[in-house]
């Protein structure tokens, strides 16, 4: 709920491209850039445009798919935002793992009003 009430009042939203269409659907009225890559300079360049556009007053969001945490994927974009004065909040996603331990789980709970 906290994720998609940040995504509606987001003015620009970086996200990454396996993130689904329902999804981007909540921040329909910000500008939206598909990111990528884990190169250092791809980083450098989506960490100088954050920072510029929430310093000129926007909701910036990074949109990952999943657990922003899962394997350090943020590496130190919170941090390099708070030096440059930029508030940051992390709201965590449900990630593959987490959303296959409960799938399996629930099956293994319910299995006859499980779906085969």
């Amino acid at each position: 709920v906290r994720a998609a009430a940040i995504l509606r009042a987001a003015t620009y939203v970086a996200h990454d491209t396996e993130v689904s269409a329902e999804v981007l659907a909540l921040c329909a009225d910000a500008e939206r850039a598909g990111v990528g890559g884990e190169t250092l300079a791809a980083q450098l360049e989506l960490a100088a445009t954050l920072k510029q556009r929430a310093q000129a007053g926007g909701v910036v969001v990074r949109l990952c798919d999943g657990d922003p945490m899962l394997f350090g994927r943020l590496s130190g974009l919170p941090d390099e935002l708070r030096r440059a004065g930029v508030p940051v909040e992390i709201v965590p996603g449900i990630g593959p793992y987490t959303a296959l331990l409960a799938y399996t789980s629930l099956r293994a709970l319910h299995p006859r009003d499980a779906s085969p």
